[in-house]
């Protein structure tokens, strides 16, 4: 009867309009708390927009010592601040089960995130942490979390999207990745790296052996960034996705990671939607396809190109029939566009706002079709 109470109290907390019940709402994170000291306790726990206070997370926190079945806890978008994270952080350094951690959409800053990093050396089952949206974490946050990945042995996913850390942080998690070798995913979008902050980063992946994924998105790292990263990539043989849209990258960008994908021989995955190189740009991309046969999706949406280009696409792509799946996805802001292109290569059906290409295999009809976004 117990268990049947308190997931009664969470479903009243998640259903109501404001995140709490009446009555329930104020002893929900107790009761939780409760429930996760209870060997038989679930294994997620969601907890979103509950507007948690200090002395239910210290509850929380409190249950989490001695919890041992918890592997995934979400609170994010809760308020939570420095001084309320805390007790919760506390609990990271003693806790042996939590896998998953999601504090994103919080107001935590430089203050908590250094003392999450504390944690971090000492906990040893972490395997992701999701710090998104948490406008305060700048660079004194972001390096003392580098520090920590010098010697954490768990971690593999790290989330560090929209805060607002510049060069100074990406240059200290570039130094902590000469020696991490267990960080296998990193997302950096919609900070201010900058291109230093990529040239950091790129002389680090010419080395680095555990990187797969990077998100640079919205980083402002222009030609400068992308021509380091795409010698970077003419070196690493581990990273496989790559994200470097509306990162103001132009001509010149484009044709250095074009050289790249030439040499490359492991990445699946880029990334260029909403950069500024043209029609030349997204030539000189589709002509190295035909030497590289690796890639399986390339992003070129919302960059200002389209019409004729996409037909010179389709006669490069139709010359290779060696390629595996290719997706090229050109998001072209046009309502209504009328598609004028080769039957015999394409078939096609309008929709205003993507557009993907598929390169077939040997002896197949290649399809592009527009599904919804």
């Amino acid at each position: 009867m117990r268990n049947f109470r308190t997931i009664a109290l969470l479903f009243l907390a998640f259903t109501s309009g404001q995140g709490r019940a009446a009555e329930g709402g104020e002893r929900i994170a107790r009761t939780v708390a409760e429930f996760l000291e209870n060997p038989t306790a679930f294994t997620t726990l969601m907890l979103q927009r509950q507007t948690i206070r200090a002395e239910e997370a210290t509850a929380l926190a409190e249950a989490l010592k001695a919890n041992t079945t918890l592997t995934t806890l979400d609170l994010s978008d809760n308020t939570i601040e420095d001084t309320e994270a805390m007790a919760l952080i506390d609990a990271l350094k003693t806790n042996t089960a939590l896998t998953k951690l999601c504090i994103c959409k919080n107001q935590i800053g430089d203050v908590g995130v250094t003392a999450l990093a504390e944690a971090l050396k000492r906990n040893t089952t972490l395997t992701e942490l999701q710090i998104r949206n948490n406008d305060e974490v700048g660079d004194v946050g972001v390096t003392a979390l580098a520090e920590a990945l010098k010697t954490n042995t768990v971690l593999t996913t790290l989330y560090l999207n929209v805060n607002k850390f510049g060069e100074a942080g990406t240059a200290a998690l570039a130094e902590a990745l000469k020696t991490n070798t267990v960080l296998t995913t990193l997302y950096l979008c919609h900070n201010n790296i900058g291109g230093a902050g990529a040239i950091a980063l790129a002389n680090i992946l010419k080395a680095n052996n555990s990187i797969t994924t990077l998100d640079l998105f919205s980083n402002k790292i222009g030609d400068v960034g992308a021509t380091a990263l795409a010698e970077a990539l003419t070196a690493n043989t581990t990273l496989t996705s790559l994200s470097l849209s509306s990162s103001e990258i132009g001509e010149a960008g484009a044709a250095a990671l074009a050289e790249a994908l030439k040499a490359n021989t492991t990445l699946t995955s880029l990334s260029l939607d909403g950069n500024k190189f043209g029609e030349a740009g997204t030539i000189t991309l589709a002509e190295a396809l035909q030497t590289n046969t690796i890639l399986t999706k390339l992003y070129l949406g919302f960059n200002p190109t389209w019409g004729a280009v996409l037909a010179k696409i389709s006669k490069l792509l139709h010359r290779n029939q060696v390629l595996p799946i290719i997706r090229i996805a050109i998001r072209c802001g046009e309502r209504n566009a009328n598609l004028r292109l080769p039957s015999d290569i394409w078939e096609h059906h309008i929709l205003p706002s993507l557009v993907e290409i598929h390169a077939a295999p040997k002896g197949k009809r290649r399809i592009m079709r527009l599904p919804w976004w």
